[in-house]
């Protein structure tokens, strides 16, 4: 049965590092490789004595060996890595994925990849985007939610109206899908695909039998830092197509009303009310996962690792919910 290895350069709170490791060694992942961003990252105590978990601390050291030294965009330190962690790998296939995302799928990954075929060097997993099905709190990460499946132009604008035009396949993170690679391929990981020295792509198999969670956003405060922190990286907006620059200026224009407007814009694009989880529903776009990240935490890393708290019921949360109908 084939084996597999993931890639993953990552600052993000504890909570959601851990579920992350926990999950994925669950899932059957024979080496876990972990690049901590920020060298003195706190989650580094936490996963450096597992089993299957390489962990780099991404310090002056580890970026010695680019003759540039440290890549100041986080692509190219992700490329980074992930090559680093190919040539590391004793594993047949090897993913580079984010902390937010989560493999999942009605097959094991590894009976997955036994079935592809030979002249295949690369399978692409596609998306799948969080939404939450009751107002979060606005501090925190949250475990609680659905997911929504790819979607038409159509129904992206039956479920947002017109700012469904912006949102790519109903989408506020990526569509596109990311790889897995078999390790012995002259092909480079790169953020979405893989790369053959030449530049051209290696030949792909696709699935519906593995994706990736993608928890696009964890929480609010999560949320809120990647358009934000995107927004103050120079040369961001001018890179996009006309709609990502359009959706970041969505953005934009709410932080210049104020918080109020961005929480505002929040519970629009993430938080499904009843009347369009229906919609999903009956488009077959709504997918809910049997996850229990707290358990898997807590077999992996013991009952005093840190979780977040469970989201109370939506009749708890006050008179937004009542008035949406949650």
């Amino acid at each position: 049965m084939a084996d597999w290895a993931i890639a993953t350069t990552c600052k993000d709170r504890v909570e959601v590092v851990l579920a992350f490791v926990a999950h994925h060694l669950e899932a059957g992942a024979g080496e876990i490789h972990l690049f901590f961003d920020d060298p003195e990252d706190p989650a580094m105590d936490w996963v450096a004595g597992c089993a299957r978990v390489v962990a780099y601390r991404c310090d002056a050291a580890h970026w010695a060996r680019l003759p540039s030294g440290r890549p100041e965009r986080h692509q190219r330190r992700q490329g980074e890595n992930a090559a680093m962690a190919k040539a590391a790998t004793a594993c047949s296939w090897i993913g580079h994925i984010d902390i937010d995302e989560f493999l999942d799928g009605p097959r094991a990954l590894s009976e997955v990849l036994d079935d592809v075929a030979p002249e295949a060097e690369a399978l692409r997993l596609y998306p799948l985007e969080r939404i939450f099905t009751q107002v979060p709190p606005r501090e925190g990460v949250v475990f609680e939610g659905a997911f929504k499946r790819r979607m038409s132009k159509r129904l992206a604008r039956r479920l947002f109206g017109d700012r469904g035009d912006l949102l790519h396949r109903g989408f506020q993170g990526h569509a596109n899908g990311k790889t897995f690679l078999r390790s012995g391929s002259a092909a480079k990981l790169h953020i979405h695909n893989a790369r053959l020295p030449g530049g051209e792509r290696v030949a792909y198999a696709e699935t519906e039998a593995a994706h990736l969670l993608h928890f696009f956003p964890f929480g609010y405060p999560a949320w809120r830092e990647k358009f934000s922190r995107r927004l103050q990286v120079p040369g961001t907006l001018e890179s996009l197509n006309a709609r990502e620059q359009a959706k970041f200026q969505l953005y934009a224009a709410a932080e210049a009303e104020g918080e109020q407007a961005v929480w505002d814009l929040f519970l629009e694009l993430s938080c499904f009310d009843k009347r369009r989880q229906r919609r999903l529903w009956a488009a077959g776009g709504l997918y809910a996962p049997a996850l229990d990240l707290r358990a898997a935490v807590g077999r992996v890393f013991g009952p005093e690792a840190p979780v977040p708290a469970a989201v109370p019921a939506p009749e708890r949360i006050g008179w937004l919910t009542r008035i949406l109908g949650w």
